[in-house]
């Protein structure tokens, strides 16, 4: 579907793709992150659950300190999870302005009688939910929040119409009635039966701030350091992806730095005008990297199709997915 279709024709795509999302077997599918309904919470509703008093807490990602709340978190779930309780439990929802990393949690509190939910500043961990009869759902997917008996799963035509316009579904819609994704740097309370979303954290723009150049390129590499060498915690198996462009360049150069040789892998097309493998292979050169190449075929692409599709729980048209 695409923006430049006659409206009949995009309304009769849109009444398809409906119907096989109501029909979907996806609808029964197993929960990918816990669920729960906070007018009935137990421990047993969250995997790696950790509990402090009557607070219960449900991490996914990697939270990282980014304030003075407390001390720096440790890198593994075991850890993370008895530590963001306890900064919870100091702060309350201002913890949050100390997060950094990718990250979605929820937080029960059957003391307050409350439920937080949030994502981290970009929003790259996703987070749905949905409030039914005055319970609140949520997962890490549509599909994970509709499993649930209470949610329902009722295609929204104006998000697929969205889809066709935008070529996905814009947060915080979501592609079933009522259902919604938490934006980036936002959390949800719920209490009383009734949900609350609000922004934890903002960007700031100076527009009038100067500052010396150089001073400000010492800080924007460091910042890169500190996000690669965050991103790899140790790990053995780390790699990058390398088109050549300077962003994926950048990344493996200081992968390098932090981690010794980066593994990088390209993807090719065997059509002019559109590989960029040149471009990749000058700079695992410059960089020495352990270097990776594929090139996409014809039939990959038609093997990718529907496991792309499957994978995505809601209508997803960027090609950038295929390869």
């Amino acid at each position: 579907i695409t923006a430049r279709m006659p409206w009949p024709t995009l309304s009769s795509s849109i009444s398809r793709i409906a119907a096989a999302l109501a029909e979907s077997p996806r609808a029964r599918s197993s929960i990918t992150r816990s669920m729960a309904e906070t007018a009935n919470v137990t421990p047993q509703a969250f995997t790696h659950c950790r509990s402090i008093g009557e607070s219960r807490l449900q991490p996914s990602g990697r939270p990282a300190s980014t304030g003075p709340i407390s001390r720096p978190l440790e890198n593994t779930r075991r850890a993370i999870a008895p530590e963001l309780l306890r900064r919870y439990r100091e702060a309350g929802r201002a913890a949050l302005q100390d997060l950094g990393g990718a990250f979605a949690l929820a937080v029960i509190d059957t003391r307050r009688q409350e439920t937080l939910l949030a994502v981290d500043r970009m929003g790259i961990l996703p987070l749905f939910y949905t409030t039914r009869d005055r319970c609140l759902v949520f997962g890490s997917t549509p599909d994970a929040v509709g499993a649930h008996p209470r949610a329902g799963k009722t295609p929204d035509l104006q998000q697929l119409f969205n889809y066709g316009y935008f070529h996905m579904v814009p947060s915080p819609g979501a592609v079933y009635r009522d259902f919604h994704r938490l934006p980036p740097g936002h959390c949800l309370v719920f209490a009383g039966g009734a949900a609350r979303v609000e922004a934890y954290w903002r960007p700031v723009f100076h527009e009038h701030e100067h500052r010396d150049q150089r001073a400000l390129k010492e800080e924007f590499l460091a910042t890169l350091r500190r996000c690669v060498r965050r991103a790899v915690d140790g790990g053995d198996a780390v790699g990058a992806f390398l088109s050549g462009g300077t962003d994926s360049s950048t990344i493996t150069g200081i992968l390098g730095e932090v981690a010794g040789p980066a593994r990088t892998y390209s993807i090719g097309f065997d059509a002019e005008g559109y590989d960029e493998m040149e471009y990749a292979r000058i700079a695992a050169k410059h960089f020495h990297t352990d270097h990776h190449e594929y090139y996409v075929t014809p039939d990959d692409v038609v093997r990718a199709i529907p496991l792309i599709a499957q994978a995505y729980d809601q209508p997803y048209g960027n090609s950038s997915a295929i390869p």
